[in-house]
């Protein structure tokens, strides 16, 4: 009817958001006003978001169905929704933060860059350097199965170790083809409880960056005769008419000599008998 306003939160809406604005939590003392202002609260909202759920269905398939991109819809349903909820608790009034968009692009860069600017404005405190060790560390020692942090501990003290690849044996090796990678004894050497999963444990140690694989050969080449003898290094060998080692190494990363010094105590501990001076 003409000069009658349209009320723009509809009749529905209306009755939840002014059965609402009676609710001031300033108002509700002690537990019992606390727990009754969540149970109508929660019980007002529910039946809101009921009464909106198929019109919101409706809109949501038609923004779909006009070719819109999705993050874009998404969005603007996400800002929808938060708004509504604001409206119907009557907070209309306060000051709230916009809600964070799903897009992982120009957003997330940017608050990437917000934290980065801020590591770069603390760099003159000396109590944001983390002097007792990085911050990483912490989050390692969680990612470490037993046996692997024996592993770290026993290459800490003993250094590199021999490892070896077995490969297709072929002229100046053109087309040689890798049979088995890496074959060592480190997870025996450091006393692993279940030695047979050596590899699983030297890619999670990679993986963390606490050691590495490396082509270059330890000091004394006479260590790799005793990963050759091993049954799976002549298992490998056995796959193929010809075959050949070839001689690498395996490494702690200055990393995790690090993260050994600061984890671990060492002191009293002889790599099981396998340092230098106790061989």
């Amino acid at each position: 009817m003409a000069g009658q306003q349209v009320d723009p939160v509809g009749p529905g809406r209306r009755s939840v958001a002014t059965g609402l604005r009676g609710l001031d939590p300033r108002k509700r003392t002690g537990a019992v006003g606390l727990v009754r202002l969540a149970t109508v609260t929660t019980v007002r909202i529910t039946a809101a978001t009921v009464r909106g759920s198929l019109a919101s269905t409706v809109d949501l398939a038609r923004d779909v169905s006009s070719g819109e991109p999705m993050a874009e819809v998404v969005d603007r349903r996400v800002e929808a929704v938060r708004s509504g909820l604001v409206r119907v608790l009557g907070l209309a009034g306060h000051d709230f933060p916009p809600a964070l968009p799903v897009r992982p692009g120009e957003t997330e860069a940017t608050d990437l860059r917000a934290v980065g600017d801020e590591l770069l404005r603390r760099l003159s405190d000396p109590a944001a350097q983390a002097p007792g060790g990085h911050p990483a560390f912490a989050r390692i020692l969680g990612e470490l199965l037993p046996d692997e942090a024996r592993i770290l501990r026993f290459m800490a003290l003993a250094g590199p170790q021999p490892a070896i690849d077995v490969r297709t044996r072929t002229p100046l090796g053109v087309g040689s083809e890798l049979i088995a990678g890496g074959i060592n004894l480190v997870a025996q050497m450091a006393g692993c409880a279940d030695p047979e999963r050596d590899q699983e444990y030297l890619a999670n140690l990679d993986r963390l960056g606490m050691i590495y694989f490396c082509d270059e050969q330890v000091a004394d080449p006479r260590r790799y005769s005793f990963v050759e003898a091993q049954p799976v290094t002549s298992a490998a060998m056995a796959r193929v008419r010809k075959s050949t080692t070839v001689y690498r190494s395996i490494r702690i990363s200055r990393f995790g000599l690090q993260f050994c010094e600061v984890c671990f105590t060492l002191d009293g501990y002889d790599a099981g008998g396998w340092l230098e001076d106790v061989r």
